[in-house]
């Protein structure tokens, strides 16, 4: 398992950035709850940053699977 935060999640989750070369695939990844707050609030009310402009580029089921996380990933 490797902990991971909101801008890692987002370059794992963008095809166009993909899973980074030095993040091994054999580990699943996990968010903590405090990170994922922190998603929220950047799909609830944009601003600026690099966080609102790569979810504005999110498909509306990628927002979605964000949004309502499965538990064991959060």
């Amino acid at each position: 398992m490797i902990v991971i935060d909101e801008y890692l999640v987002m370059r794992v989750v963008c095809a166009s950035d993909g899973r980074p070369a030095d993040l091994p695939d054999t580990e699943d990844l996990v968010l903590p709850s405090i990170r994922h707050w922190r998603l929220l609030q950047r799909i609830h009310g944009p601003g600026g940053g690099q966080l609102p402009r790569r979810l504005a580029a999110l498909t509306p089921i990628d927002r979605d699977t964000l949004r309502f996380p499965h538990p064991e990933v959060l």
